[in-house]
């Protein structure tokens, strides 16, 4: 899901370390029995990409209610931006990327 071609797979080292920090999140959630709010949508994220902290961060699930969270910290305005453009269609004179290569190439709406 919301991986590219261009995409490289992970190394096997880098397979062990998210393997770890997958091993520490489960270890959280059994001592304290919940991950703060942030933390359990990457957890979230991380899971939904398979493990992959480059494919979460270039996710291009843009309708995903999840996906301006997806770094484990408040949003930037241009991931907010972004995400409500892909479910609004246009916001303030923004289009979504769709609709500007479909204009470009001369498609109708």
């Amino acid at each position: 899901m919301g991986k590219t071609a261009s995409t490289p797979l992970m190394t096997p080292e880098r397979q062990k370390q998210a393997l770890e920090a997958k091993r520490e999140r489960n270890a959280r959630i059994k001592q304290y029995g919940f991950l703060a709010p942030l933390k359990a949508i990457r957890a979230k994220c991380l899971d939904c990409q398979g493990e992959g902290e480059s494919w979460v961060r270039n996710c291009d699930l843009h309708e995903c209610p999840l996906w301006p969270y997806r770094m484990g910290r408040k949003p930037t305005e241009r991931d907010l931006l972004v995400a409500q453009i892909s479910v609004v269609g246009e916001v303030d004179g923004h289009k979504h990327l769709s609709e500007v290569r479909a204009e470009e190439a001369g498609e109708p709406r």
